[in-house]
């Protein structure tokens, strides 16, 4: 015997059906994403980076979130300049970061992610 559906159940699946592709889509390139961030010595959000000022002094930081940093333990915020400069950058190349005593330039030593 075959069941019969109540109105609001067949209003509920014609809806879903309809909507299905744009409710999967954001998750679907999340996970993409997040796949493709996994790669090698890019940098991204969370790495733990080593630069090298013109100097020759070596500064880490770790790119965190705004409410997570603090720069007496190295923690910069993924919105400073020095961390919007570095994104999506790779080890061995060269940055310059707007500070506000002038542009620095740094090289970039390693990115890991701890």
């Amino acid at each position: 015997m075959k069941k019969t559906l109540e109105p609001y159940q067949l209003i509920e699946r014609s809806i879903i059906k309809k909507y299905r592709k744009e409710l999967w889509t954001p998750f679907i390139v999340a996970v993409k994403r997040y796949e493709l961030v996994q790669a090698g010595d890019r940098i991204v959000f969370g790495a733990t980076v080593e630069l090298e000022d013109e100097d020759g002094k070596i500064n880490v930081y770790q790119i965190v979130g705004d409410d997570e940093a603090d720069i007496k333990q190295n923690r910069i915020s993924i919105s400073s300049p020095v961390a919007r400069s570095l994104i999506g950058k790779y080890e061995g190349d060269e940055v310059t970061c707007p500070a506000p005593k002038g542009l620095i330039h740094y090289a970039i030593v390693s990115a890991k992610y701890i």
